[in-house]
């Protein structure tokens, strides 16, 4: 787990050298003594933070925590949610949209969000009763009994690496591209993988080149989130002058 300041500026932020660790965990150890015992010593050092603070001449500040960032499996590790994505009724920690409905025609602004009322009545409810899970919760996160934070604040917020970019980014772009390339017909996928390797990238695009498209239509788009960022932003220079219709959906 790291940690770095949020009240710096971006471009401090966001150097190395602004990250910093703070608890390092195998994840069999995690397994076995459980989050409480794993995060104990750094939520009380938290807590010392939000109570007394630090000596800054001639000031003393409060810290706090404004968020978690971490991926879907870990920040429900944290928050003490349902882990199995494939099986859990409840596989949401922002809403209580259940499976069954979440396969359904719902829309999903429909949904009810979870607060941190009803995280704690969840709570309450798994003390008196004999069951593993209470509408996807399983236990009280250790995390919920600082000062400044609260996993339904919401306090594990997305992750735009994976969440967006290898996920919704990376399956709808090449949906997207086998329709104009497939149905449309407007270019193949031959010419579209030449200027992807063509393309004269500049400064940091360089780096993380957007790697090439697949054919298949069960298929996503196989770079890394770096990679399907770029290739998202530089698409419509890539395939602009193909375009046959501007007013097409898609």
């Amino acid at each position: 787990m790291y940690i770095t300041l949020g009240n710096l500026h971006d471009y401090n932020r966001s150097t190395v050298d602004q990250i910093q660790l703070v608890l390092l965990c195998k994840e069999k150890y995690f397994k076995y003594f459980g989050s409480e015992k794993v995060f104990k010593k750094l939520v009380e050092d938290i807590h010392e933070l939000e109570t007394i603070g630090i000596y800054i001449s001639p000031h003393r500040a409060l810290l706090g925590v404004a968020f978690i960032l971490g991926d879907n499996l870990n920040s429900h590790a944290i928050g003490e949610f349902e882990q199995n994505f494939s099986t859990s009724e409840y596989l949401c920690r922002y809403c209580l949209l259940q499976r069954r409905v979440f396969k359904g025609s719902i829309l999903l602004e429909q949904a009810e969000e979870r607060s941190r009322k009803g995280y704690e009545q969840c709570i309450e409810y798994l003390k008196v009763n004999d069951i593993c899970s209470n509408l996807g919760v399983q236990f009280d996160s250790p995390f919920n009994t600082l000062k400044s934070f609260h996993l339904c604040g919401p306090g594990l917020l997305p992750f735009l690496a994976h969440d967006l970019f290898e996920g919704a980014v990376s399956y709808h772009v090449h949906i997207f591209l086998m329709y104009l390339i497939k149905r449309k017909k407007w270019f193949s996928i031959d010419l579209l993988s030449k200027r992807i390797t063509d393309c004269k990238y500049r400064g940091r695009d360089s780096l993380d080149k957007p790697a090439k498209v697949k054919g298949s239509p069960t298929e996503k788009l196989s770079g890394h989130a770096i990679q399907n960022w770029n290739f998202l932003k530089l698409l419509p220079l890539i395939i602009a002058d193909k375009i046959q219709d501007i007013n097409d959906q898609v």
